[in-house]
């Protein structure tokens, strides 16, 4: 039977990819001063698509479970680039908006 190395598998291969092209990323919006991670520019997209999303809707779009999006939410409304306002039918959840 043939040793099939993890630098070779397909799997891997696709990771590294992944990984790079995050650290390319961060480094283009770093260098466009913009004070954003590729994961919070993903979230941030999002809410300008449907503007007054709510928290899981965004969480599931974005693939982030609910503790990740509350963290990355904290962050975004901290730096002043969205807004979270109570939703009108359910008291429970947030309707986020863009800054």
């Amino acid at each position: 039977m043939k040793r099939i190395l993890l630098d070779e598998t397909l799997g891997f291969l696709i990771y590294r990819v992944h990984i790079q092209g995050v650290a390319a990323l961060r480094k283009a919006l770093q260098a466009e001063g913009l004070d954003v991670t590729p994961e919070q520019l993903s979230v941030l997209g999002r809410i300008w698509e449907q503007e007054g999303i709510n928290q899981n809707q965004l969480a599931q779009k974005v693939f982030k479970d609910r503790h990740n999006m509350t963290r990355i939410l904290g962050l975004l409304e901290k730096k002043g680039h969205i807004e979270r306002r109570p939703d009108e039918n359910d008291n429970r959840a947030y309707r986020l908006y863009l800054s």
